[in-house]
């Protein structure tokens, strides 16, 4: 007798069709549920931040408390302006401190000044007494250099005369130049060395 098989024949299609339809119900609740521990781990990290917002907002407030009750903070406003009001001053001071040492720099030590006129504007006169003519020349040689024509320039000599002093003949001129305003500024440092 023929045999008959009442099992289901299985098809390798059929059983994938049935398959798919659960496995993306299975995805689908475990992206649901990594969603929702995200959205929870963002409130708890969002909660945990107002947190230190606040304690740092109460830090800020005590702190500017204490501030404004700190014994000498009057005097110590006081001082405060008084500084920025010296500072001002400062600024707008003309100092010499920097425009004698660099007129140094460019002098001989044969050389007398007799009289310095200066203005703000960088305009300068100065009278100088040489004991001859080869000490004149090296005088206005010494302008002429790189290194010191940054902070003199425009070097005029005015007339030359001979005049006598202390038994010596010298010849006395004036030297009229332009010099860089800037060595007026102030200069903290330049002042200390």
């Amino acid at each position: 007798m023929a045999q008959i098989n009442l099992l289901k024949q299985q098809d390798s299609t059929s059983n994938f069709g049935q398959f798919l339809p659960g496995l993306f119900v299975k995805v689908l609740t475990v992206a649901v549920i990594c969603l929702f521990a995200y959205y929870g781990w963002l409130f708890l990290k969002a909660k945990k931040l107002v947190n230190n917002i606040s304690a740092a907002e109460k830090t800020i407030s005590d702190s500017k408390t204490q501030a404004a009750t700190m014994p000498g903070r009057d005097e110590l406003l006081t001082r405060q302006a008084q500084l920025k009001e010296l500072s001002g001053l400062i600024s707008k001071h003309t100092y010499m401190s920097q425009l004698i040492p660099a007129l140094a720099k460019v002098t001989l030590k044969t050389a007398i000044y007799t009289s310095l006129k200066s203005a703000g504007d960088g305009n300068m006169t100065l009278s100088v007494a040489l004991p001859d003519m080869n000490e004149l020349d090296k005088f206005l040689q010494v302008f002429d250099r790189p290194e010191f024509s940054k902070n003199f320039n425009n070097l005029r000599i005015g007339s030359i005369h001979k005049v006598q002093s202390n038994g010596r003949l010298y010849y006395k001129f004036d030297v009229i130049m332009t010099y860089n305003t800037s060595l007026l500024n102030y200069n903290g440092s330049a002042i200390s060395k």
